[in-house]
């Protein structure tokens, strides 16, 4: 943009120099430049498309307004109980907090080689638990041979966690994306039920998002350790 600047005014080349021009464009241009957007809620793509459309009259248009606004309120207050949770957890000894998730699943052997692009790679997949109390993540990773992705392998590391957090914490909070094959299913209820039944917690909270503003503490988790796996170009079962 300087040098668009400079050739439309160049005769203000030794009087406005880059540092001053970057300045001013700073403390008086709102612009920002981000990222694309990627993994965007369906319902708020939709209403944002209808607030955009030309051809849809004011009325409709203040509807999906208000739709929108309603919408992303709804998403909020997931957000803020999360907040409030994880103050909580690490106000009070007997509140603990957990977020779990499934990350993507990862391919075995990665090797730069073109032929292991046709090719049926081993699947790893790896389960976290992130514990909001001390904001640690705990993985348990394992390959498509050993199990699947299923409810019943969720129960197992969510039961092999709390059976190791310490005995003081009696009330439980737990956020997950509501998933209905592995998080948001009977199983899950059933096993949280026959955790409270055996007088382990008081109080066990399960809560969901809103499709599409799942956001969670796992993914930021998820994030750091995708950085780390992109560094290495090849990577076997040995070096696990």
């Amino acid at each position: 943009m300087y040098n668009l600047f400079v050739k439309l005014h160049p005769e203000l080349t030794k009087i406005v120099k880059y540092e001053f021009y970057l300045k001013f464009f700073k403390e008086n241009f709102a612009l920002k430049f981000g990222r694309p957007q990627v993994d965007v809620c369906g319902q708020c793509e939709e209403l944002t498309t209808k607030l955009k459309d030309s051809n849809l009259n004011d009325n409709a248009k203040r509807v999906a307004a208000a739709e929108l606004m309603v919408h992303k309120r709804r998403a909020k207050i997931f957000y803020s109980k999360l907040k409030e949770v994880t103050d909580l957890c690490r106000e009070r000894e007997d509140v603990g907090g957990i977020v779990f998730d499934y990350i993507q699943n990862m391919p075995l052997p990665v090797i730069p080689v073109q032929e292991m692009f046709y090719y049926r790679q081993l699947w790893l997949y790896g389960f976290e638990i992130h514990d909001l109390k001390n904001n640690t993540g705990h993985f348990y990773t394992y390959h498509e041979g050993q199990a699947a992705k299923g409810p019943n392998e969720v129960c197992t590391f969510i039961n092999d966690y709390v059976q190791k957090m310490p005995a003081e914490i009696q009330e439980l909070h737990i956020f997950s994306d509501g998933c209905p094959g592995q998080n948001r299913n009977n199983t899950v209820i059933r096993y949280l039920l026959a955790l409270a039944a055996s007088k382990r917690f008081r109080k066990i909270y399960h809560y969901f998002p809103l499709r599409g503003h799942s956001f969670l503490p796992c993914d930021r988790d998820f994030g750091c350790l995708k950085r780390v796996i992109r560094k290495h170009d090849r990577i076997s079962s040995r070096r696990l």
